[in-house]
């Protein structure tokens, strides 16, 4: 049970340290006015794009869930069941909530860390590591977090517990190759605003 609640623990400590960067990275000066339009729409835009992705995959992740269900009507001898797939459902959704976050402060940094850089290179390594480690430290604690909870529940069965980490990294593949798309996008609009 220790190594339970040193999880805990952790999880909830690495949040804390998030919540911590994000108020010292929303005090930097997000640039002149221009800057933080063009800021504005880029995190408008990234929203907006997260929100219609997720939509669409929501639909792709609940349909895997019912099929990893049934799956024992189909063999028996298989290890997973609907343990497995409430498991992957929450893998997916906490791996899209650590992207919408990463996404969040990630938009925000963007003009602070361009600011910055007026002032020379240390005060922009500063605010874009400060936007870096956001991103990995909540990645990071709200998995461990969420893995902690479903050893909990699911103990005694390890095939349902690896059902987090595949919804987790099905959303993650998602977001990344349609990110990249769209990011390449947001690109090609700020040279023509430019």
């Amino acid at each position: 049970m220790n190594e339970i609640m040193a999880s805990i623990i952790a999880s909830l400590m690495g949040l804390g340290f998030v919540i911590i960067l994000v108020v010292n990275l929303l005090k930097e000066s997000p640039g002149n006015d221009k800057m933080r339009e063009l800021s504005t729409l880029i995190q408008n835009g990234a929203s907006t794009f997260m929100k219609r992705e997720y939509a669409y995959v929501s639909v792709v992740i609940m349909a895997i869930a019912i099929l990893i269900s049934v799956a024992p009507l189909v063999n028996k001898n298989i290890a997973i069941d609907y343990r497995t797939a409430i498991c992957f459902v929450i893998g997916a959704i906490v791996s899209g909530s650590a992207g919408y976050i990463a996404m969040w402060v990630g938009t925000r940094a963007n003009s602070r860390t361009a600011q910055a850089a007026s002032k020379g290179i240390i005060p922009a390594i500063r605010v874009s590591f400060t936007a870096g480690a956001t991103t990995g430290l909540t990645i990071t604690s709200i998995s461990l977090l969420g893995l902690t909870i479903l050893y909990i529940f699911f103990k005694g069965a390890p095939a349902a517990i690896n059902g987090y980490a595949m919804g987790a990294s099905l959303l993650a593949l998602f977001a990344r190759a349609g990110g990249g798309i769209y990011t390449i996008k947001l690109k090609v609009l700020f040279n023509i605003l430019q």
